[in-house]
């Protein structure tokens, strides 16, 4: 996507509102993973899921969306009303879940090491 292309469906309403909807599932599962005993990076990830949980996905909203917006995931369609963006911002917010939890490379290293 350019970037006029992101900036315009960044500001789309329409995907806001699927951007939430998508974090608020993906909280869900995060919630329901175990977490090891002392793992930094799983309760990083367990803390974004509370937060994005606690407040309906107010605070984390801008990030989430501009994270997703500028995402790998394809080309996003504005005004979405056939779910076509449903897949692929699904798919971002698995792929990028830990990245935003604010973990570092090293925590994550450490996690799968």
């Amino acid at each position: 996507m350019t970037l006029n292309q992101i900036v315009a469906i960044m500001d789309d309403t329409t995907f806001q509102q699927q951007v939430r909807v998508a974090a608020i599932q993906q909280a869900l599962v995060v919630l329901n993973e175990a977490v090891p005993a002392n793992t930094i990076v799983e309760t990083l990830r367990q803390q974004l899921a509370q937060t994005t949980i606690a407040d309906g996905c107010s605070a984390n909203l801008p990030r989430f969306v501009g994270a997703i917006a500028n995402s790998n995931a394809g080309t996003f369609v504005l005004n979405d009303a056939t779910d076509q963006n449903d897949a692929m911002i699904q798919s971002a917010f698995g792929n990028l879940w830990t990245q935003m939890s604010l973990a570092t490379n090293m925590q994550v290293a450490q996690l799968h090491g």
